[in-house]
């Protein structure tokens, strides 16, 4: 099923326009291109700080349409941070269900070291990390890049330890791809990308994922954030940081919405700061309160960082919108042009913070919550809820009027159109979904 690239928003005179999330730098996970394997999130500490016992999931992706051919088509290499003397596991899925081992480069102080990790039946690995991967104080980075064959077990590149060589191997012939002498005049960073370029090109029947990992020092183990209502929020935690640092804290609950051209961005972003306070051993407190009195409801993303000091880490929360009492849908819904069914409330239906945009998808294939089948009627009340009713008007499911909600995927083919508060999808002479708003 294709999609148009595009997004509709709901409301005239407005533009989308793409938040540019600086904050994920500051959290250290990035993605600036597409891998031909995998895309990358971390679970135990979004996004991208890795902390004590944290999980790196990668999930497949189809595969590039077209074979990489040149160092400008390789994907990025995505930038994660971590902890000195902890370790973490990465977890995920083969793009090729035929692969049966894996293998994974550590590229630390200008040295090199591989293993191989077996692949389960179902396609997926688990590959811890050692801590003494880290320890060493002059390490400030590592690379590493988990390199997937070509099915069932064939790697085309190899690292040579007797020689000190990178070697490229093709139908039996290993040629040298990075002498010694080349090896110890990059940097780790260099080093990586100079291993994945020859996976990818040397003899391009593999692929990988690559990764700079940052090692810090410092740490900081925020506690879990609870869900709020716009107002204030308060991050409270551990840390290895001194008495008197303070911990600065950013907010954020933007992604891709519509925005008027003067938009004000507070409405995405707030920060606060707090000073750490004396606790046992090494192990002090921090709480930082921040004003969320303007952010929208959503999904909270929190980055925090030591000022000095190099600590980071990231967690996230809920905002949820204050709910006054559930008008009836005939206060605000004409349901004459063009007709509607009558709209069925469910209060018994929670609403919640949805993760990502709508989809509109043919009745009995959707896997999402925002799947929505043919026919689905969204109305978007003054009580900052949006109902979804299917095309007989029965409610199905609830969730809160946030940035993502007002992001739609359309079918290619669809035609958007509708009146004032009104939006109509059609596809072909069917309407496919009818969106009333009245929170504009």
């Amino acid at each position: 099923m294709n999609f148009l690239s595009a997004r509709i928003s709901y409301a005239s005179g407005l533009v989308i326009v793409v938040l540019i999330i600086l904050l994920l730098a500051s959290a250290g996970c990035t993605w600036a291109g597409t891998s031909a394997g995998n895309n990358m999130t971390v679970t135990a500490s979004l996004p991208g700080t890795i902390s004590s016992a944290s999980t790196v999931t990668i999930h497949p992706v189809p595969a590039a349409t077209h074979r990489i051919t040149s160092e400008g088509d390789l994907p990025s290499v995505m930038s994660m941070d971590s902890v000195r003397n902890r370790s973490f596991t990465i977890n995920g899925t083969v793009p090729d269900p035929s692969v049966t081992v894996i293998r994974i480069w550590m590229i630390a102080n200008s040295t090199i070291a591989i293993s191989t990790e077996p692949v389960s039946p179902d396609g997926t690995y688990s590959v811890a990390i050692p801590s003494s991967a880290a320890v060493a104080p002059a390490v400030k980075d590592i690379g590493i890049i988990v390199q997937f064959p070509r099915p069932p077990d064939h790697f085309s590149v190899d690292y040579d330890a007797a020689n000190g060589t990178l070697v490229a191997v093709n139908n039996g012939t290993r040629s040298v791809l990075a002498s010694p002498d080349d090896i110890r005049s990059m940097d780790n960073f260099g080093l990586t990308r100079r291993i994945e370029s020859a996976i990818f090109l040397s003899v391009p029947d593999n692929s990988c994922d690559a990764y700079s990992l940052r090692v810090h020092d410092g740490w900081i183990d925020p506690d879990p954030v609870g869900p709020t209502t716009p107002g204030s929020m308060t991050v409270t935690g551990k840390t290895n940081m001194p008495p008197g640092t303070t911990i600065n804290a950013d907010v954020h609950t933007g992604m891709y919405h519509p925005t008027p051209k003067n938009y004000d961005f507070s409405h995405e972003f707030a920060s606060g700061s707090g000073t750490v306070f004396a606790g046992t051993g090494d192990v002090n407190t921090f709480s930082v309160t921040v004003n969320t009195s303007l952010l929208r409801a959503g999904t909270a993303g929190i980055s925090l960082s030591s000022s000095p000091g190099d600590a980071v880490a990231s967690t996230s929360s809920q905002i949820y919108p204050d709910i006054p009492v559930v008008p009836a849908v005939t206060d605000y819904v004409d349901t004459v042009s063009p007709a509607l069914p009558v709209l069925r409330v469910n209060a018994s239906i929670v609403p919640f913070n949805q993760a990502g945009e709508w989809s509109i998808v043919e009745p009995g294939t959707g896997t999402q919550p925002t799947d929505l089948p043919y026919g689905s009627i969204i109305w978007c009340a003054k009580d900052a809820v949006c109902r979804v009713f299917d095309a007989n008007g029965t409610e199905f499911l609830a969730v809160f009027n946030t940035n993502a909600e007002h992001m739609m995927e359309v079918l290619n083919g669809g035609m958007v159109g509708g009146t004032a508060n009104r939006t109509v999808i059609s596809l072909g002479d069917k309407v496919i979904l009818t969106k009333i708003d009245e929170m504009q």
